[in-house]
């Protein structure tokens, strides 16, 4: 998908390394991505181009990771719904238009802080309103004790 776009692609999982000319490094290994997202701009958020249901955005959201995903996210719906809507992250539909929006976003540094910026307050925001559901919660519990 990616090469079709012109970029080098080395993919962790195959023990391939990124050298001088690689514009992508492939980390599809599991237990590592926070490691790896510490270590990026703009992330893309696996489980979304097929029928798996999208990964988890939130450890990409947290470290402040520009985010890209495909249409299938169902599994994380509401958390994708506002990251798309607050700009912190964008849908692909195919590989095509995922290795276009990774050129495009690679070439514009301001872009991908304004998703970065915007994905910390939507993963904030989120946090605040389970933490008040989750009070909430605990106080209908107690007076019913």
């Amino acid at each position: 998908m990616l090469t079709g776009q012109g970029l080098s692609v080395a993919r962790r999982s195959l023990g391939e390394v990124p050298g001088p000319d690689t514009d992508i490094w492939l980390v599809d290994t599991l237990g590592e991505t926070g490691l790896w997202l510490r270590a990026v701009s703009l992330a893309f958020i696996g489980g979304s181009l097929g029928q798996a249901g999208g990964h988890t955005p939130f450890e990409a959201a947290a470290l402040g990771v520009a985010i890209l995903h495909g249409p299938e996210t169902a599994s994380f719906a509401s958390a994708y719904a506002a990251l798309d809507a607050a700009g912190a992250a964008q849908t692909v539909r195919d590989g095509e238009a995922l290795g276009g929006a990774v050129a495009s976003l690679l070439g514009n540094a301001g872009k991908r802080r304004a998703m970065a910026e915007a994905a910390v307050g939507v993963r904030a925001r989120l946090a605040a309103d389970a933490g008040a559901l989750a009070a909430e919660a605990l106080a209908l519990m107690e007076t019913r004790a």
